[in-house]
């Protein structure tokens, strides 16, 4: 087997977790992240976000919004 085919197998091997770990990382995925420290939720995004970072951007906030977080980072901070 030559090199080239070494590679060739690994890559085969490695290319479900390579991908998964790439959507994974992808910050279009999420689209934000919450801003901690302020007394609301806010996300922040990249700069260079297309419009599918800001649609789950905004999706982020929504949830952060109505499922309570604030108030449990309120209640575990002691503040």
């Amino acid at each position: 087997m030559t090199s080239k085919q070494h590679y060739k197998l690994a890559a085969l091997v490695l290319r479900p977790a390579l991908l998964k770990m790439r959507d994974r990382m992808d910050p279009g995925t999420y689209g934000a992240v919450p801003l901690l420290g302020v007394n609301g939720a806010v996300m922040i995004a990249h700069g260079n976000s297309d419009a599918r970072a800001i649609k789950n951007a905004l999706a982020l906030a929504h949830h952060a919004a109505s499922s309570g977080m604030l108030d449990v980072i309120r209640t575990t901070t002691g503040r």
